[in-house]
């Protein structure tokens, strides 16, 4: 049994197309978890009045949608973040050759084509018109980030040969270093996040003429996620009530800072002293708040939230890439 691994690159010619220089061109290579990408025909396979089995299929439309489980990698984790938010401004830092990567929402995402390696034929699947719907990163404090892209794909295509392996992520997951609800003065620090970036496109925007998805059809952008923490008083229930002044449940709902930090291995370099992955999110509301009693475990509370619209919702990758194309 071979290398397992995929491959991804924009489609710069057009929704659900390969790129022509796909061989030669800058594709790059992902090791991973888990490939869990399903087609679907969505067939209609009705019963009629004479039979109790049907008789026969009705194909609908054509689409695959499904996770890619993977470790989020200082040198990886950038090339599909460019297609979940859409847009990426670097900066270098200090001398260099460090980069920080800005990534910001932007209507109008690009497609990419993505080959499956499964290690076993000479020719390998392409996923072509892949966009990423949702990012699940998730950590326990100073265990691995695994990073979950929850993709959908216009079309399958089985006759193309493999493509080399290319070079593989090397550098070492982030870790989960830091993550903060920030009321005033005061931090609240996590133990655990859960944190889903979403992009609402619907699967099932067929319409006459094919089987295939005409476009990538766009309807929301949400930023939610759940933190971990240690359960010491009341502050954060006051804050899920409608302020930290509240003691119990008001009419109005109030807004707080989540920052979250991920700190990779030694960059090497004197201005950045670690690969770094921030997520900056200055206004969220509480959501949800759970803080059960188990016997005489200690007590933790799991806060729910979500990110309103603000100029400054990002994220900053800190590597040794110079913007994503």
């Amino acid at each position: 049994m071979g290398r397992r691994f995929v491959m991804i690159m924009t489609e710069n010619v057009a929704y659900g197309t390969k790129n022509v220089a796909w061989a030669t061109g800058t594709a790059k290579s992902l090791q991973f978890i888990d490939y869990e990408i399903e087609p679907n025909r969505n067939p209609t396979i009705p019963v009629e009045s004479d039979r109790m089995t049907p008789t026969f299929g009705h194909v609908g439309g054509f689409v695959a949608t499904g996770d890619l489980k993977m470790y989020a990698r200082p040198d990886s984790i950038g090339h599909l973040l460019l297609y979940l938010w859409g847009a990426v401004t670097p900066t270098i830092c200090g001398d260099g050759p460090i980069y920080k990567n800005r990534f910001t929402f932007a209507e109008g995402v690009d497609s990419f084509s993505m080959m499956v390696d499964y290690g076993l034929s000479l020719n390998a699947l392409f996923n072509l018109g892949t966009v990423v719907k949702k990012l699940t990163l998730e950590a326990n404090m100073g265990d691995p980030a695994i990073a979950t892209w929850n993709c959908q794909v216009k079309n399958q295509d089985t006759s193309a040969a493999l493509t080399a392996v290319g070079t593989l992520p090397l550098l070492r997951p982030f870790h989960l270093a830091d993550a903060t609800i920030v009321q005033g003065v005061t931090t609240l620090k996590a133990e655990s996040i859960r944190l889903e970036i979403e992009r609402d496109i619907p699967d099932d925007a067929h319409t006459s003429g094919g089987i295939l998805l005409p476009n990538i059809s766009e309807e929301g952008f949400r930023i939610t996620g759940e933190l971990e923490v240690r359960f010491e008083t009341l502050t954060q229930m006051q804050e899920f009530f409608g302020g930290s002044a509240k003691t119990a449940p008001d009419t109005e709902i109030g807004t707080l800072a989540v920052t979250m930090s991920f700190s990779g291995p030694p960059t090497g370099d004197a201005d950045k002293a670690n690969y770094t992955l921030d997520v900056n999110l200055p206004t969220c509301v509480l959501t949800s708040h759970r803080a059960p009693i188990n016997t005489r475990e200690r007590l933790r509370q799991t806060i729910g939230f979500e990110a309103l619209y603000s100029a400054t919702n990002y994220m900053d990758l800190y590597n040794a890439t110079n913007g994503y194309t």
